[in-house]
C-alpha cells in the first residue's frame, strides 16, 4: 500500500494532516462507487511445528468491563491487575485459581477514573499509578493486610519501577518504599546530554542492578537515555530509528523493549552500551518483551495479529504463537512450571487471566 510504504508510522505519529488520514482510509475502503477492495486478503498460516507445543488457559475476570492494563506476579504467586476504566485493584490466586477485588478510593464524576502499572516491593505492598479527584495519576501504594491505601502527593507517573535497597520510580523520581518519601530526581533530559526531541514512552523507566534508572526512546533522535546514580553523570547511548513502547530489565541489566512501531524486539546492554534487534512480522507492533526465559529466549505480545511471539536471540529464530481470542497485553510475568516456563499475565481485550504453558 503506497501510503504506508511512504508513511509506515502513520498511526502512531502526531501532527499528521487529517487530509492524509482521509486519503488512506478511501484507498482502503468501498468509497467512491467501489464494488470490490483494491487489496487481496491473506490469512496469516497457522501454527505448525514448535508454535503448536503451547497451552493456553485463561480465566474471566468477574468484572466483564475490566480492561487490565498491568499484572504483576508476587512471590506468594498472586497476580495482581490494574484496570484502566474503573478504581479497583485485582487480584488472582495462580495456585487456587480464585479471584479477589478492592475498590480504590472513588473519583468525582467527570474524571476518568482507573489505574495503570502495578508492582509488589519487598515487604508485600502493591504499588501502582491511580487517578485522585483532579485527573492525575498520583503514586499509591496498596496493604493487602490491612486494605489500606496511602498516597504521595505530588508524585505522578503512568509507569513505575521496582529498584534495588526497595526504591520506587516514578519516571526519574526515586521514592524510599519504607518511608514513602522522594528522595532525588536523575533526569538526564534535562542536562543538555540528551538530544531535544528524544521522547520515551510515558516515562517508562527501568531501573538496572545499580540503581540506575533508564529509558530508551520512542521518538526524536533514537537512542537510550539513563543516569548514574553513584557519579551524577547523565548518560545518553544514540541508537538510529529506535522507537520502544514497553519493556522489562533482566538479572544481567540488559534492557528488553518491544519496538510498537517499528515491528522489531529491542535489547540494550547497559554494560556494554551496545544493542541489538530482531525483526518480527510486519504490523505486529509488539507492545512490550519479556525478560528472558531460562532457554535465553524473550516474548512480545504482538497488538495487531493475535500472536505472541518467541525470539530466540542466539538463533535470530521468531516463533508466532497463535492466541485463541482477540490478544493484548501489557506486561508479562514469568515462573518456573512443572514441565517447562510458564507466562502469566492478562489480556485487556477479553478481561481475562491468561497462562501460558511452553512444552519444550
Amino acid at each position: 500500500m503506497e501510503f504506508l510504504e511512504k508513511s509506515p508510522n502513520w498511526g502512531a505519529s502526531p501532527g499528521m494532516p487529517r487530509t492524509e488520514v482521509a486519503e488512506f482510509f478511501a484507498m482502503n475502503n468501498l468509497s467512491g462507487g467501489r464494488t470490490t477492495f483494491p487489496y487481496e486478503l491473506k490469512a496469516v498460516p497457522r501454527p505448525t511445528g514448535d508454535a503448536t507445543k503451547v497451552i493456553i488457559t485463561e480465566w474471566d475476570i468477574p468484572k466483564a468491563q475490566t480492561s487490565t492494563h498491568d499484572s504483576t506476579l508476587d512471590k506468594n504467586g498472586m497476580l495482581w491487575f490494574t484496570d484502566e476504566a474503573t478504581q479497583y485493584l485485582g487480584r488472582f490466586d495462580t495456585k487456587t485459581a480464585t479471584f479477589k477485588e478492592y475498590q480504590m478510593p472513588p473519583v468525582p464524576t467527570g474524571i476518568i477514573a482507573g489505574t495503570r502499572d502495578v508492582l509488589t516491593d519487598d515487604e508485600g505492598f502493591v504499588w501502582f499509578p491511580m487517578r485522585n479527584d483532579k485527573g492525575d495519576s498520583i503514586l499509591a501504594r496498596f496493604d493487602p493486610k490491612t486494605e489500606k491505601v496511602d498516597w504521595i502527593n505530588g508524585v505522578s507517573s503512568q509507569f513505575i519501577a521496582h529498584g534495588p535497597n526497595d526504591k520506587i520510580f516514578a519516571g526519574w523520581r526515586r521514592v524510599d518504599a519504607k518511608t514513602m518519601k522522594v528522595e532525588d530526581d536523575f533526569n538526564p533530559q534535562r542536562s543538555g546530554v540528551v538530544p531535544k526531541g528524544s521522547v520515551a514512552y510515558a516515562g517508562n523507566a527501568e531501573v538496572d542492578s545499580k540503581g540506575n534508572p533508564w529509558m530508551v526512546t520512542q521518538a526524536g533522535p533514537g537512542g537510550v537515555m539513563g543516569f548514574d546514580v553513584d557519579d551524577k553523570k547523565p548518560l545518553w547511548f544514540p541508537v538510529e530509528g529506535v522507537m520502544a513502547r514497553r519493556g522489562t530489565i533482566d538479572d544481567k541489566d540488559r534492557l528488553w523493549f518491544g519496538e510498537y512501531r517499528a515491528d522489531k524486539v529491542f535489547m540494550f546492554d547497559t554494560r556494554s552500551g551496545k544493542s541489538q534487534r530482531w525483526d518480527l512480522p510486519r504490523y505486529s507492533a509488539p507492545y512490550t518483551s519479556s525478560t528472558p526465559d531460562p532457554k535465553g529466549r524473550v516474548y512480545a505480545p504482538s497488538n495487531m495479529a493475535e500472536r505472541l511471539y518467541r525470539v530466540d536471540p542466539k538463533t535470530n529464530e521468531v516463533l508466532a504463537i497463535q492466541w485463541p481470542t482477540e490478544f493484548d497485553t501489557k506486561k508479562i510475568n514469568q515462573v518456573k512450571g512443572p514441565n517447562g516456563q510458564i507466562l502469566w499475565f492478562t489480556n485487556m481485550r477479553t478481561a481475562r487471566v491468561s497462562r501460558v504453558e511452553l512444552l519444550d
